[in-house]
């Protein structure tokens, strides 16, 4: 197994790629704490995980309380190895209709809150270890209307690459994640359920692999990024997309007709 006897602390653990990360890190051997604001879905996710999950009420933004948080779960669980910092948001910000408090929002949730995590989580995160952020594909490719969402997802390479300079000196790598379109329930805040079908279509056709990808296949990279598979890779970003980033024009949007 390839995280027998290491313990990964993944936020926003509770749904989407965040729990199918945490199920996979511990069919691998790993203790997982999970952390995220719905203590309904913590309970139902940790109860499905089993016996080596760990689960945590925790707010991203309340910043005051990141510290104490994670000080008492490093108690419990006896420190990280690894961190997936995956809680995120999404929401349209078109300019010229977007408020500032709608701005911060997304800034502070993406971007502010895995800086004061990583902070927070240094005294208890082993040498050696690894520190995975969960970006998108928005951080490269211009979609409109999304451009404070962009901003903050950009903003975490930015800060991966300083990060993984400045933690060189403890062994720990830092890394960045990239997943394009994603069967996740992110859909559910930029389509109704009427729209749905038509959003989930449209959004494939600019997969050149012609699919959305699964939470697991996700799940599968981040696994790579913690373990020691990969423990000559340091500063990268990794995009999990379909090809959007590298192929884009294999996508069935702008493949020739035959």
């Amino acid at each position: 197994m390839r995280m027998s006897n290491k313990t990964v602390l993944i936020t926003g653990g509770n749904s989407g790629i965040g729990f199918a990360t945490a199920k996979r890190m511990v069919a691998e051997g790993a203790v997982v704490a999970i952390t995220g604001r719905n203590e309904e879905t913590l309970a139902r996710s940790r109860e499905a995980l089993g016996e080596r999950a760990f689960s945590y009420r925790v707010d991203a933004t309340d910043f005051a309380a990141i510290g104490p948080a994670l000080s008492h779960i490093a108690q419990e669980v006896g420190g990280f190895d690894a961190a997936f910092l995956n809680a995120g948001d999404a929401s349209f910000t078109p300019v010229g209709a977007t408020t500032e408090a709608q701005f911060d929002h997304l800034i502070s949730t993406n971007l502010k809150s895995p800086f004061f995590f990583i902070q927070a989580l240094l005294p208890h995160l082993r040498e050696y270890g690894s520190i995975v952020l969960n970006s998108s594909v928005g951080n490269t490719i211009g979609m409109p209307g999304m451009s404070a969402y962009g901003a903050s997802k950009a903003g975490l390479v930015g800060l991966a690459k300083c990060l993984a300079s400045e933690l060189s000196t403890r062994a720990i790598r830092v890394n960045v994640l990239s997943p394009g379109n994603i069967r996740t329930p992110f859909w559910r805040t930029v389509a109704s359920d009427e729209q749905m079908e038509a959003v989930l279509e449209y959004a494939t056709q600019s997969i050149p692999l012609a699919r959305l990808g699964e939470p697991e296949e996700i799940a599968n990279a981040v696994l790579f990024l913690c373990s020691d598979e990969s423990s000559y890779v340091h500063g990268a970003q990794l995009y999990v997309d379909g090809g959007i980033t590298g192929a884009m024009m294999g996508a069935p949007a702008y493949r020739m007709p035959t």
